[in-house]
């Protein structure tokens, strides 16, 4: 697809923008927290010290949180699996069956998921992880509450306008109608 035929941005709520802006956050924080650990793990084994095993248990627990929370994230930017060969079509109306289709499917899954969660978080067994010590519910909030944003998020979509598409009239590079 070329650059004259994308869609424009969804325009959506203002709740679903800071949801999306707190996902980032987290996201991002995670990313930072595993590259940070995996950077004291390497220089573990150059210098003389013993090694902190929950380096490494932390930096795979981040890891689990940066999939499950970033769920929501890309689900609502449209990043989420889907047949772009659907989009395609000049038929608007499958498209957008087919998109209510996908979201009604992932909205679905992330309501299952959330509630597996959900069952872990409330059904406490006062289980630790080994190295850390951390209770084993705190491990299955990060993805209780991903599961809930992705379903909210896709719900939503159900529900929000299609983006509407660009003009497809070439534009001067200077035009102050086109989006940088």
């Amino acid at each position: 697809m070329d650059e004259a035929t994308r869609l424009a941005p969804r325009r959506e709520p203002r709740i679903l923008r800071w949801i999306s802006a707190l996902e980032l956050a987290i996201g991002c924080l995670a990313l930072a927290v595993i590259f940070v650990l995996v950077l004291v793990q390497a220089a573990q084994r150059y210098l003389p010290v013993g090694g902190w095993p929950w380096t490494g248990e932390l930096a795979r627990y981040s890891l689990a949180w940066l999939t499950f929370i970033m769920l929501g994230y890309l689900a609502g930017q449209g990043q989420h699996i889907a047949v772009e060969a659907i989009d395609t079509l000049r038929w608007k109306g499958v498209v957008r069956a087919v998109r209510i289709f996908a979201h009604v499917v992932v909205a679905a899954i992330a309501l299952g998921f959330a509630a597996a969660c959900f069952d872990l978080v409330a059904n406490d067994t006062g289980q630790v992880s080994p190295a850390l010590e951390m209770p084993m519910v705190w491990l299955y909030v990060i993805p209780l509450v991903g599961f809930a944003f992705t379903a909210m998020k896709s719900i939503a979509l159900i529900f929000l306008p299609e983006p509407a598409e660009r003009d497809e009239t070439p534009t001067e590079p200077n035009d102050p109608e086109v989006p940088r």
